[in-house]
């Protein structure tokens, strides 16, 4: 676009200030002798400036794979990997396998939930309005039920879709804000939501066990522990999402910002580890039931700021380091993207996989914990390989059987 007053004062008849405007003479003073004279001819459209073509809007039920960022699926393979670890691997254990175990178990369910706030900013880029908000609503009631679903089921484990269906619903007044006050909410969130979680424990006289919001007995209790006090409560919950949302407005295909991604969650994270370590040997580690002595843990799952920073910084250097990996195609990615693709389909599995499998202290009691962890991790893996190659040939669109029901019913094209 031309800039106004320089690039159209020809065609518009204004000048620069100061400058009388120069004569143009006229083609019938200047023609040679013995030739007719050239008389003006009005401007044609085909003289005109034209401005540039406008593409027309991309039809949501049609994604772009020339711009899709496979290293983000790459860093979805990893979160869900990392909670089918943690879900079923070992917790007592002593060796690589309980180390294992310990890095993934917070920080894999952090940085699932990050990329659900890279991933909602993808999608505002091709939905506004009413289209937008009809496609955040079906996907929150969708996720709300299948999370209630699945809680009732006996797998031992934490369900978090209740809260990924409730910031699907929060992300419909959060998308249109600048990213400036996107990161300042989420910093905001990390340091007060905390708070928050130990005066409501103290005013009421209780301890935080996490306990699930599927199981709660009535709805007043539910909607407490899906804000408060639950296993991913939204007061915390909601930081690692809405930073995502604003990392997706950065360009992610740009080395410099993946680099930037690396060493900027790499070193947030050892810097919360370390500040941890100092507070606790300064004051020593919490001895009340819900105090404010808490505030200086970085226990996995303790909604504690420290906790919640490293963990969600360390998410922010995966996805970087996914986002490098995936630059030049590599064969060995392949299945990382396969299975990052089909994220929810697998993550549902596993909780119904864990329903069936005996109780854990059967588990404990031979040893079945690893081998269970690597069945789990390796099989997840191979049946989102399985099933990319089944589905090769059916066009572009959601890969998994779950992530397919996210499309809503009216954005289905006709075959």
């Amino acid at each position: 676009m031309r800039h106004a007053g320089l690039g159209t004062a020809a065609g518009s008849g204004s000048h620069l200030p100061g400058r009388a405007p120069r004569a143009v003479a006229h083609p019938a003073a200047t023609r040679a002798p013995g030739h007719p004279p050239v008389l003006p001819t009005p401007r044609t459209a085909a003289a005109r400036p034209r401005p540039a073509p406008v593409e027309p809007p991309a039809d949501p039920a049609v994604p772009r794979p020339s711009t899709r960022l496979v290293g983000i699926d790459v860093a979805r393979a990893a979160a869900v990997i990392g909670m089918l670890l943690v879900n079923s691997g070992p917790k007592e254990l002593e060796g690589p396998a309980t180390t294992a175990w310990a890095l993934a178990h917070g920080r894999a369910s952090l940085l699932f939930v990050l990329l659900a706030g890279v991933g909602m900013t993808f999608l505002t880029r091709r939905r506004r309005g009413r289209a937008l908000a009809g496609l955040l609503l079906w996907r929150a009631a969708l996720l709300l039920v299948l999370g209630v679903l699945l809680g009732m089921l006996d797998h031992r484990a934490q369900v978090i879709l209740p809260t990924y269906a409730v910031l699907f619903v929060v992300a419909l007044g959060l998308v249109h804000l600048r990213s400036r006050w996107l990161a300042l909410l989420s910093a905001s969130l990390a340091l007060l939501g905390p708070l928050a979680i130990l005066v409501v424990l103290q005013a009421t006289g209780r301890e935080y066990v996490r306990d699930d919001a599927a199981a709660a007995p009535d709805l007043l209790e539910t909607l407490d522990r899906l804000v408060l006090t639950g296993p991913y409560p939204l007061v915390t919950w909601a930081a690692p999402f809405v930073l995502g949302l604003a990392l997706g407005r950065l360009d992610l295909g740009a080395t410099r910002v993946q680099r930037a991604l690396v060493l900027g969650g790499a070193g947030g994270a050892l810097a919360s580890i370390g500040l941890s370590e100092l507070l606790v040997a300064g004051v020593g580690m919490p001895t009340s039931p819900a105090g404010f002595d808490h505030l200086v843990v970085m226990t996995a799952h303790s909604q504690m700021p420290l906790w919640l920073v490293g963990g969600t910084a360390a998410g922010v250097a995966v996805l970087g380091l996914c986002l490098l990996a995936a630059r030049r195609p590599a064969s060995w990615l392949w299945p990382l993207v396969a299975t990052g693709q089909v994220a929810l389909t697998l993550y549902a599995a596993h909780l119904v996989v864990l329903h069936l499998v005996p109780e854990r202290p059967h588990l404990d009691a031979f040893g079945f914990e690893v081998p269970l962890a690597v069945v789990m991790t390796s099989g997840a893996v191979l049946l989102a390989v399985l099933w990319a190659r089944l589905r090769q040939d059916a066009g572009p669109g959601p890969v998994g059987p779950l992530e397919r029901l996210m499309r809503p019913p009216w954005e289905h094209r006709p075959a």
